[in-house]
């Protein structure tokens, strides 16, 4: 394949799109990837458009979660530029009190979410999915890991 038609490949066509490929742009880096899924398995790749860098996975599994984390890890590993920023969070204690304000359930674009206290928060999704939750503040909370349990 001549390199005048392989870039057609990574040229954008349309906003974050080129010919089979989506087009990612992290500050001055630009990768391409593309996934896919039949029943049982799980895809996608990643490449670096001016670096050269690259990685395709394939899980033999019907739950693509951990694509996402092992592109993530194989870019730490060899410090791909701009690939993954991570952002770094730290737990706060906060007090029961405060926390028992938060419980409830929560009607978000046709979804239930629920707050349950009891023990380790946890964000419960539909009644089917159970997610921890930790707080950075009295005020805000986030989720580190998406694992359906």
């Amino acid at each position: 394949m001549d390199t005048a038609f392989a870039g057609k490949f990574v040229t954008p066509v349309a906003p974050g799109a080129a010919l089979g490929n989506f087009i990612i742009q992290n500050k001055d880096t630009r990768y391409f990837n593309h996934g896919g899924a039949n029943e049982g398995f799980r895809c996608v790749y990643y490449g670096s458009i001016e670096d050269g860098n690259g990685v395709v996975i394939r899980l033999n599994s019907d739950n693509g979660r951990m694509l996402d984390e092992i592109a993530n890890s194989v870019s730490i590993v060899y410090k791909w530029k701009d690939f993954y920023n991570p952002i770094v969070r730290s737990a706060v204690a906060v007090p029961l009190d405060i926390l028992k304000t938060y419980e409830g359930d929560y009607d978000i674009m046709g979804n239930t979410l629920t707050i349950r206290i009891a023990g380790q928060p946890m964000l419960i999704v539909n009644k089917r999915e159970f997610y921890p939750i930790y707080f950075s503040s009295q005020e805000d909370f986030f989720q580190p890991i998406f694992l359906s349990i």
